[in-house]
């Protein structure tokens, strides 16, 4: 098994010889440049010339900060670069996706930032510098291929965006209550492929699996998806039944609940099992990724189906917890693949 972390300290090592060096080279050079000007003129350094040195070394110092930032994590080596990369990317692109969504403002900048955003965690196992391609990481990769489809096909159209079509309809008795366009359709099938694959790639890599622990999470997951309204909701919302108050389509709740039964698989799959290789960080548990991306489904549940008396408008802390729990779910299970 390759020492992840030793390889990690001495890439740092390397890196703080190699600003060392710098830092030596810039300070001879100073003060050589400030002996020479001394001859000339009176003046040995100006303070412009000052201040550009200073920002010149903050700049060095907050290079070096990845490298603490990492080592504190326990993340070394060629899985580190290609989780940072990846990470830094998304750390980007998802304040932009909230602001571009927020209070509709701008429908190219959720499409762009989204489309940013998927390429991030797909470019996780991309990025490893092994050759090497598992059964699991191929798997994991294809799922995290249709996740990002799923994403394309659950861009909203201009009209949904800015909700010219609830102009006109009525209310939340209208009759297209529930109903969503063939895009929506088309993702919610590739998302449920991305949890298939998903799935077996746990079920392969285990090499223990509680089949009792399976039977539990599934049978609980599906219980509270029927308790929220996710499976075939009831008309009225309440604490026994329907508890996030959603009018589903009579055409969609088979798909809805199909795809409801896939991710409780892929969950009780994530938690049931244990990976041929111990991840050393709790952040590379398929099981805290497994876990976020269902929350995460409820938001879209919600947003696509729930019932309201006017436009679909939520806040940006609602928009925010729903995008960052599912792209980062995507970002910690595409991260098992290194670990």
């Amino acid at each position: 098994m390759t020492d992840w972390s030793l390889g990690g300290t001495l890439a740092s090592q390397d890196l703080n010889d190699v600003y060392e060096a710098m830092y030596a080279s810039m300070e001879a050079g100073r003060e050589k440049s400030a002996s020479e000007c001394s001859t000339i003129s009176p003046v040995s350094e100006s303070e412009d010339d000052q201040a550009v040195f200073e920002d010149f070394v903050d700049i060095l110092d907050i290079i070096q900060t990845p490298i603490s930032f990492h080592a504190v994590l326990g993340l070394h080596g060629s899985f580190d670069m290609s989780i940072s990369t990846s990470a830094c990317l998304l750390l980007g692109s998802l304040p932009l996706l909230v602001l571009s969504e927020r209070k509709s403002r701008s429908h190219a900048g959720t499409a762009v930032f989204k489309m940013l955003s998927s390429v991030a965690f797909l470019s996780s196992p991309l990025l490893l510098p092994s050759e090497e391609w598992s059964d699991y990481r191929r798997l994991i990769t294809i799922g995290l291929g249709f996740s990002m489809l799923g994403d394309f096909f659950l861009i909203p159209s201009r009209r949904e965006f800015y909700g010219l079509d609830n102009n006109n309809s009525t209310s939340g008795k209208s009759e297209a209550q529930g109903k969503v366009s063939i895009s929506f359709q088309l993702g919610i099938v590739a998302f449920a492929a991305a949890h298939i694959a998903y799935t077996v790639a746990f079920l392969q890599d285990s090499y223990e699996t509680s089949w009792t622990a399976f039977a539990l999470t599934f049978a609980g997951t599906l219980g509270a998806a029927k308790w929220l309204g996710v499976i075939y909701p009831q008309p009225h919302s309440s604490l026994q039944s329907n508890v996030l108050n959603l009018g589903i389509a009579p055409d969609m709740k088979p798909l809805v609940s199909v795809y409801a039964v896939i991710i409780g698989t892929m969950f009780a799959a994530a938690t049931s099992t244990s990976p041929l290789t111990i991840p050393t960080n709790w952040l590379a548990s398929r099981a805290l990724g497994a876990a976020m991306f269902v929350v995460s489904d409820l938001f879209v549940a919600k947003n696509a189906f729930g019932k309201s008396s006017g436009p679909k408008s939520p806040g940006w802390p609602r928009i925010f917890m729903g995008y960052a729990l599912y792209f980062w779910a995507q970002m910690v299970i595409a991260g098992t693949v290194g670990a």
